[in-house]
């Protein structure tokens, strides 16, 4: 199978969709398939002119290349999904598109021009995918819903040393709370500074530990806290996040709106016990009490109260960790997402597909 995908995010960066690009990409080589990925020509996100630049350089790729893809898969609610879907259709190519999670853009005037233009994108692909049943009512379409997946076995394996990482962060006698992914404050990172200025009343020292690219906004109040003594750390953008997950103890998100996020699946799969917001699609995926523990979006008494459920406890920590693992490896492995799309290219390029 020949796939093209298409996204408004550079590969450089890190994003979920590329990580989700990067993930199907390697079992289709993997069965002897060929990838090509359109993204944008600089190493940061589009915006304003820039989605439209892209688009152009979105069509001029799919014009140069159509003799060597069967099938384009785009990427979220983007022009430069219309243009590929558009484009595809008139060169004969399946499309598939993805939606990866709830527009992040107020409701005002633009946001009117910018529903419309959503709901003519989602009219264009031949599938539209959802990856979570939640956003079949946060964008008013019936889609078909693969959940995301993470390469259970291989983040397993390559998991550092526990000790060594922590030795090598200075992590002496700490209890140390995890968040991997982008450092913004869309991702609730004011709470989870809120609960390292007053972490919940146990008998451990508590160290809150940031991976991922940090926001500027973000850096200057990370400084202040660092400043006033609190317990936290921010290492930016690595190459290999999970071996900071072996050294954790407890993963958090505190995010204000999610899809279903693939940092989430790979903690679940370190077996780390898991606090989060119950935002999104991570309730389709944490059950309260039994796999982790979902609290309200940005109510941090109720998030200082389930990390002190999970450290006084270190059985239930245990219990929460090992049914994580168990919901990772059975129902959110990257081979599973790629099954079902490897269904959904063939059915396409079925010459009976109507």
């Amino acid at each position: 199978m020949r796939i093209v995908f298409t996204t408004p995010y550079p590969m450089t960066t890190v994003t979920g969709i590329g990580l989700f690009i990067r993930y199907l990409s390697e079992h289709l080589l993997d069965d002897n398939g060929s990838v090509m990925v359109v993204e944008p020509s600089r190493h940061s996100s589009p915006a304003g002119l820039g989605n439209i630049l892209l688009a152009g350089h979105t069509f001029r790729e799919i014009i140069r290349t159509r003799k060597r893809f069967d099938v384009i898969h785009a990427q979220a609610l983007h022009l430069q999904s219309l243009v590929a879907a558009l484009l595809g259709r008139v060169l004969g190519k399946r499309v598939v598109l993805t939606i990866h999670g709830p527009s992040s853009l107020p409701a005002n005037g633009y946001w009117s021009v910018r529903s419309s233009l959503e709901r003519l994108i989602l009219r264009v692909p031949d599938r539209v995918v959802l990856i979570a049943s939640f956003l079949e009512k946060v964008v008013k379409f019936h889609g078909i819903v693969i959940p995301n997946g993470v390469p259970v076995k291989a983040i397993r394996h390559v998991l550092g040393d526990r000790q060594r990482v922590r030795n090598e962060l200075g992590f002496d006698d700490v209890t140390v709370i995890t968040y991997v992914g982008r450092v913004t404050f869309d991702k609730g990172v004011n709470t989870l500074l809120e609960v390292a200025h007053s972490p919940p009343v146990v008998n451990k020292r508590i160290q809150l530990l940031l991976v991922g690219p940090v926001s500027n906004d973000v850096q200057q109040a990370i400084a202040r806290a660092a400043a006033h003594g609190d317990p936290v750390v921010a290492i930016g953008e690595v190459s290999n996040p999970w071996s900071y997950l072996a050294a954790s103890d407890v993963y958090v998100l505190a995010s204000i709106r999610e899809g279903v996020p693939l940092s989430l699946l790979e903690a679940m799969a370190c077996g780390l016990p898991v606090v989060s917001t119950a935002v999104g699609g991570i309730p389709e995926v944490i059950e309260d009490g039994k796999n982790g523990i979902l609290v309200p979006t940005g109510d941090i008494p109720a998030f200082r109260e389930a990390l002190r459920r999970i450290l006084s406890s270190p059985e239930e920590a245990e219990r929460l960790g090992a049914r994580a693992a168990k919901t990772a490896a059975a129902l959110y492995d990257s081979r599973i997402m790629y099954e079902a799309y490897k269904d959904l290219y063939s059915n396409l390029a079925d010459p009976a597909f109507p």
